[in-house]
């Protein structure tokens, strides 16, 4: 059973075994797939960059570069169906919460004595007169 994130809130039940080379230094799978996410998201970003360029550069609601605006917007739209599909295939799925432990986590938590504490300016205030 791997144990997701810091704290490990989150395990995944049965994990899929990574082809052989694919194993980082923590012992989870697909190393890669995560780098896929980043190159994609860096072409999404550079993409974005060259529409604000283009529809910024018509002239008299002309715009010559309506076609780079709509490769880019296409491209970028292909890029993150597929990325998304298949990060959620290979590396979402299976993921379940280990519900006792994240409740641990929530009732030790300074956070919850914060939030049933009155707000300060409730218990400063005078007395009615």
């Amino acid at each position: 059973m791997d144990e997701l994130g810091p704290a490990g809130g989150a395990r995944r039940d049965s994990p899929a075994r990574p082809p052989a080379g694919l194993v980082d230094h923590a012992g989870q799978g697909e190393p890669g797939l995560c780098e896929a996410v980043l190159q994609v998201v860096a072409q999404v970003v550079g993409n974005d960059a060259a529409v604000a360029w283009a529809g910024a550069r018509g002239n008299f609601e002309l715009n010559v570069h309506l076609p780079v605006i709509a490769h880019n917007l296409l491209q970028s739209i292909r890029l993150l169906a597929n990325v998304s599909r298949l990060f959620a295939d290979r590396a979402v799925a299976g993921i379940e919460a280990d519900v006792d432990r994240l409740r641990a986590y929530a009732e030790a938590s300074p956070a919850v004595a914060a939030a049933l504490n009155p707000p300060p300016s409730a218990t400063t205030r005078s007395p009615p007169s």
